[in-house]
């Protein structure tokens, strides 16, 4: 996974534009997102892997089911 440089005013927003706060919450913002997205990625990803794993422990019919005992 790529890591994202995000650049941040360090300015005090009294000394900031309104143009400039305005970039600076965008850009906040933009982060948590993309944070929020990845976490999500990352979680689906694992429980698929989860799943995918889980193979032993699921309640499947055998492949030759005999409720009766054996036939014959």
């Amino acid at each position: 996974m790529a890591t994202r440089r995000i650049t941040i005013d360090p300015s005090h927003p009294t000394a900031m534009t309104p143009e400039q706060r305005r970039a600076e919450l965008a850009t906040i913002l933009a982060a948590g997102v993309i944070r929020h997205v990845e976490q999500r990625h990352l979680a689906a990803v694992a429980m698929s892997e989860n799943v995918a794993d889980s193979g032993e422990s699921r309640l499947e019919v055998p492949p030759d089911p005999r409720p009766y005992g054996p036939r014959g």
